[in-house]
């Protein structure tokens, strides 16, 4: 008896009845942590739904690259059950963008034997969807004369899993519509899964997060395409990035810039303070006074386009709204002041508050590269709208203010990641604007700015003010740290990281070694809520750390010399004697190999000395669209830039409530 069929067995007598599911919500409905991670059950069971159709699904040898997120996601699922389901969905997905997924297989039935007894429904039907998925993608490497049995025990695991969470549970329906819809007819599930894709767009309102439904659009588009329907399929593929291959909120493009959320309005006070997300970069808060005369935005977008666009969301939604006069800006950078013009010729009178130091953070980003990557803002974005921005009023102590009778305290706060943060304080609404203090970043990653310390203390001072909701500049911070609470759970983490990292630099580490070390605070073992937090801030916490405390001579010697990727290109074909064929045909290995790192770095050398030769390009191109479905899911930045390497926009996804139509 095989292991799977144990499993099975197993399986077969912990059946729920109705009231045991009832207990537990994640089985229908991921929480909004998980929804982060994108659920990534992607490319399943035929190449055909395989983002990279022209590369092999066979596993290739070990990669050569260290991949960080593998290491970490491997060390918490072997410690224990986790409590955050994502992390057992986040280590099934970079089996599937490693291009590891045999491995993967294999570690996860261990893990599903090793954690036998300890696991309750939620983690048991998580894994098994997972082990399901990896499976599907991994049937072509199974001998012909086993691959049918692999295949029905990979259905008996999925039906153990959908049993587990009942019929109208989105998630496991989710996991066999996809991998259903794909099997040949013999198996007699390809009706059951065209139903689940179905089901699924009629209930995607049930979907952890809104990206989640760009591989269920795929994948019905396909069923239409082969059926002769193009019409219908037509606005199923753009919502689904063309490929099928990403599960994310996030949307870019040159001509609309970056967002991190469908279009979305919602009172967050009804007829008080309301948020427009998705409209752009950055998030737009309005607030009505308590006497119904003035309005009051939280910050001014990143161009007078963008600020249009969400003000007439704003109007549409609260048509009877009073005039614009008070504008308070959290921090200077470009995506919270480049669309203040446009406020300004709303309302010539209107005022603007914002810190007295803010030309400081200007003239850093002066310094800087002036569009730090064009898909991010946008082609309507300008630079000199920036800086022509001057508050009215500064601000350079604490300071209440009372607009048409509602209080606000302007508190100057420690520079994370502009030296000039100011937060809004509502304390008669429990609310507290906190801009973008706690951006993963440690500071924008493009200048040199950005300070973990500060951000230590900013927590302290948010937890000193006890208010009931944190508003931040990005809808993924609010999702993430909504409150106080989950700002000091984070907070001994930070610390641990910062004097560990501090500690390897002192005795001489590199930067790639400290990231080799797999850093994780004994503390996060026993915080959940915290770990997949964790793992989204680490790399950026020791890059900005190491950035800091190391010159331009570091300690594996980089930046003792001036070589570019021209020379290291020109040494391939002239000491290596590498042409064109041999270069390209490595770079194919170490695609299929899943280490698209590598290959994009070692890309980049062969085109600056071969500049003219389009199947380098295309090498790049693939190896930047390996590059954006793994970053997907930690870091909205390299998502945006890997996007604008491959030339590969992500169509913004309608709002929940809206129909797909074509456009």
């Amino acid at each position: 008896m095989t292991l799977a069929q144990k499993l099975q067995q197993r399986l077969a007598h912990r059946r729920l009845d109705s009231g045991a599911r009832a207990k537990h919500p994640l089985l229908v409905r991921l929480s909004p942590l998980t929804a982060a991670a994108a659920l990534a059950f992607l490319g399943l069971a035929a190449c055909a739904a395989n983002p990279f159709a022209n590369e092999p699904v066979v596993d290739q040898a070990a990669p050569t690259a260290f991949n960080s997120e593998l290491e970490y996601l491997k060390a918490l699922n072997d410690a224990g059950p986790p409590q955050d389901l994502q992390v057992i969905v986040l280590l099934m997905q970079e089996y599937q963008t490693s291009n590891r997924r045999a491995e993967g297989v294999a570690l996860f039935t261990e893990l599903l034997a090793k954690h036998e007894g300890e696991l309750t429904p939620p983690q048991e039907l998580v894994y098994l969807a997972s082990l399901g998925v990896l499976r599907a993608e991994t049937a072509s490497q199974v001998p012909l004369y086993n691959r049918i049995g692999w295949v029905e025990e990979t259905i008996e695991m999925l039906e153990k899993a959908r049993s587990i969470g009942g019929e109208d549970a989105f998630y496991p329906r989710f996991t066999s519509g996809l991998v259903y819809s794909q099997l040949p007819e013999s198996f007699g599930k390809a009706e059951q899964g065209r139903a689940d894709l179905e089901w699924l767009v009629e209930n995607r309102a049930q979907a952890p997060q809104p990206g989640l439904m760009r591989t269920v659009y795929a994948a019905l588009a396909r069923s239409y395409l082969t059926e002769g329907r193009t019409q219908d399929a037509a606005p199923l593929l753009a919502l689904a990035a063309g490929e099928g291959s990403l599960t994310t909120n996030f949307s870019v493009g040159p001509e609309i810039g970056g967002a991190f959320h469908p279009p979305r309005f919602s009172a967050i006070e009804p007829e008080k303070v309301y948020l427009v997300t998705g409209a752009e970069f950055t998030e737009y808060y309005f607030i009505v006074s308590d006497d119904g005369r003035q309005l009051i935005s939280i910050d001014a977008g990143t161009t007078p386009a963008f600020a249009k666009r969400a003000y007439d969301i704003f109007k549409q939604n609260v048509p009877d709204a009073p005039p614009l006069t008070t504008v308070f800006i959290t921090h200077a950078h470009w995506d919270h002041i480049g669309g203040h013009r446009f406020f300004r010729e709303l309302n010539p009178d209107v005022k603007f508050y914002g810190r007295s130091n803010y030309k400081e953070e200007i003239a850093l980003m002066a310094a800087g590269p002036e569009t730090p990557a064009a898909w991010f803002f946008g082609s309507g974005f300008d630079f000199n709208q920036v800086t022509k921005y001057r508050p009215d009023i500064e601000i350079n102590k604490p300071r209440d203010v009372t607009i048409g009778g509602t209080r606000f305290e302007l508190l100057p706060a420690p520079g994370s990641e502009t030296p000039d943060a100011m937060y809004i304080h509502m304390p008669d609404n429990g609310l507290l604007f906190v801009g973008d203090f706690i951006m993963p970043f440690i500071g924008a990653p493009f200048v040199e700015e950005g300070d973990l310390n500060a951000l230590i203390e900013a927590i302290d001072m948010i937890a000193d003010l006890q208010p009931r909701q944190l508003l931040h500049g990005h809808e993924p911070l609010t999702a993430n740290w909504p409150t106080p609470e989950r700002l000091l759970q984070m907070q001994p983490h930070l610390v641990w990281l910062r004097d560990e990292t501090l500690k390897r630099v002192r005795a001489g580490a590199s930067r790639s070694d400290i990231h080799h070390a797999n850093l994780i605070p004994p503390t996060l073992y026993e915080d959940p809520q915290s770990q997949i937090l964790f793992l989204v801030m680490r790399e950026q916490v020791i890059n900005r750390l190491y950035d800091q405390s190391v010159g331009y001579w570091e300690a594996d010697l980089t930046g003792l010399d001036h070589l570019g990727p021209s020379e290291y290109g020109e040494a391939l074909s002239r000491y290596f004697d590498l042409d064109e064929q041999q270069i390209s045909e490595a770079l194919e290995a170490m695609i299929a190999a899943g280490d698209y790192h590598l290959a994009e770095r070692i890309t980049r050398w062969a085109l600056a000395s071969q500049p003219d030769s389009d199947r380098l390009k295309g090498l790049q191109r693939r190896a930047a669209l390996g590059l954006r479905r793994k970053y997907q899911a930690y870091n909205p930045f390299k998502f945006m830039l890997y996007s604008e390497l491959a030339n590969a926009p992500a169509a913004q996804l309608p709002a929940v409530d809206a129909a797909i139509t074509q456009e």
